[in-house]
């Protein structure tokens, strides 16, 4: 991995495994806390795959080192996500939830060879979640095995802050855990995000006051949506949402254990009724 010589310019973005800086007029790097040199080289390989199949993302230039940090130079998307627009024009909550439905289902639809498998990372984060029963996993795992096998493209991290307005147009950014697996899986980790996500930690007090206000008028339009786009699979939606909850769990954000473990506990209840 080559060194860069280049000096970061004022830091535009931080969440809970990245830093965003402005690099140029053309790029930005988005620096990484803790990854590995291959870890950052799987990152931007699965970022162009998915970039060169047509899809609304920005191109993933190089990979980048500066101060022994690593990470990955990409193209720079002028505009605001989503969730920031959002927050100052809540008029277009419905249309926002319209979009973020509509260009979920445009990903489901797509197969990119070459992508990690879904089904198995949720297999092991399923195992591996230490706050969970016996009981309770097995139960998960039964449910992700009785559901047949597909390997369309999942984002596996996809809600508002992780869109990019750019005029008319929407890019998605943030494919770190891009899988090949089953749409609808995905589509039950986005509900999940919407209902028990944390906010990044430079979240403002404004947008977080505002994010809890509309969380669940637009988590129910962007649910009641995808589904209107992909009739016949609520039941299957529901058999998601323990397994990937649990997956979400296995990630250790702190604030988010307690509310998903009252959500896991009550999503068991449900299958075992």
């Amino acid at each position: 991995m080559k060194k860069e010589p280049d000096q970061l310019g004022t830091r535009i973005g931080r969440g809970r495994e990245a830093e965003i800086f402005y690099l140029n007029h053309e790029w930005v790097v988005k620096l990484f806390y803790n990854r590995t040199a291959q870890q950052i080289k799987n990152e931007v390989q699965i970022n162009q795959l998915i970039y060169k199949a047509g899809l609304p993302v920005p191109a993933a230039i190089k990979s980048f080192e500066i101060d022994g940090q690593l990470g990955i130079v990409f193209e720079r998307l002028p505009g605001k996500t989503m969730l920031a627009e959002m927050v100052t024009k809540p008029w277009k909550i419905f249309r926002y939830a319209k979009q973020l439905a509509g260009f979920h289902s445009i990903i489901h639809k797509r197969n990119i060879e070459g992508l990690p498998g879904q089904r198995l990372q949720l297999i092991e984060q399923i195992q591996s979640a230490e706050p969970v029963s016996e009981e309770i996993k097995i139960l998960a795992l039964g449910i992700l095995n009785s559901i047949p096998k597909e390997e369309q493209l999942c984002h596996g991290d996809y809600h508002p802050d992780n869109l990019i307005m750019t005029g008319n147009n929407l890019k998605i950014i943030d494919w770190t855990v891009a899988s090949a697996g089953n749409p609808i899986a995905d589509l039950a980790l986005t509900s999940v995000l919407l209902q028990l996500g944390r906010l990044p930690p430079d979240t403002s007090l404004f947008t977080r006051w505002a994010v809890i206000m509309g969380r669940k008028l637009f988590h129910r339009y962007y649910l009641s949506h995808y589904l209107k786009l992909n009739p016949g699979h609520k039941n299957e939606y529901k058999k998601w949402l323990l397994p990937v909850a649990i997956g979400r769990l296995n990630e250790g954000i702190v604030e988010e254990q307690d509310r998903l473990l009252a959500f896991i506990e009550k999503s068991y209840e449900e299958n075992n009724r």
